[in-house]
């Protein structure tokens, strides 16, 4: 089994594999390898959104919070 087929959501080694790639001057590979991690990064990424957005709307379904577009306005407005 291989380090890839253990942490395929590991960026690090798609991005080892993209520099082994370019030191052996396989160009066209490594930017696979370098599109295949940022494509990882993304999709954590995404995922960590969702993750926080959940928790967002856990809060106000829990505690009723609620945001009036009048509150956020002048907490922009005294931030700046």
């Amino acid at each position: 089994m291989s380090l890839m087929d253990m942490e395929p959501d590991n960026e690090k080694i798609y991005f080892n594999l993209g520099m082994l790639s370019m030191d052996d001057k396989k160009y066209e590979e490594a930017k696979v390898w370098f599109d295949k991690a940022i494509e990882v990064v993304i999709d954590l990424f995404l995922n960590l959104l969702l993750i926080v957005e959940f928790a967002v709307v856990l809060l106000i379904s829990r505690y009723g919070l609620q945001i009036h577009e009048n509150q956020l306005s002048e907490n922009l407005e005294s931030s700046e």
